[in-house]
């Protein structure tokens, strides 16, 4: 549009790049999503902890301010591929945020067992049907119109090459 009209006011200039923009991050993010499936990945595992984890996360997410996210009150110690579990955590709470359209409750919760960690990511989102629920890790399953079907399902493989499971 922009060299099809080249006397656009600064505007319209500003419009248009926004827009391109947009349409950059959005397939930068998918082309991302379908390397980090396909490509194997070496895990890197040590000791951290889950709440550090939970943080840097956080810090990769744009939170809206109708979004309140409870965080864990004990610490937890885990060994993982901490860059991996990020991307996981990452994954999470942004599906909990769209499920909720932007508004509503976020709660991450940490339990420390004798021979595991549980990691629990619950929202006040409307819940997903009984008949999506058993597709949601599969690859290229999705529910959304600019979704690669890949986020759930990577999750899904960085949690099972920690010899752990992730459930809904």
């Amino acid at each position: 549009i922009m060299e099809s009209k080249p006397k656009l006011h600064l505007e319209e200039k500003i419009i248009y790049y926004g827009r391109l923009r947009r349409a950059i991050d959005r397939i930068s993010h998918q082309i991302e999503d379908v390397l980090d499936f396909i490509r194997p990945s070496t895990l890197h595992f040590e000791n951290h902890l889950v709440n550090e984890i939970i943080a840097a996360a956080l810090e990769k997410i744009v939170k809206p301010d109708t979004v309140t996210i409870n965080l864990p009150s004990n610490f937890v110690y885990v060994i993982c591929d901490g860059i991996k579990m990020e991307v996981v955590l990452t994954n999470l709470v942004m599906n909990s945020i769209q499920a909720m359209n932007n508004s509503g409750q976020i709660d991450i919760t940490l339990s420390d067992m004798p021979n595991d960690v549980l990691i629990q990511v619950s929202d006040t989102g409307c819940g997903i049907s009984n008949d999506i629920l058993p597709k949601i890790f599969d690859p290229l399953f999705t529910t959304k119109q600019t979704g690669t079907g890949l986020g759930l399902a990577s999750c899904k493989k960085i949690v099972e090459q920690h010899r752990g499971m992730i459930t809904a």
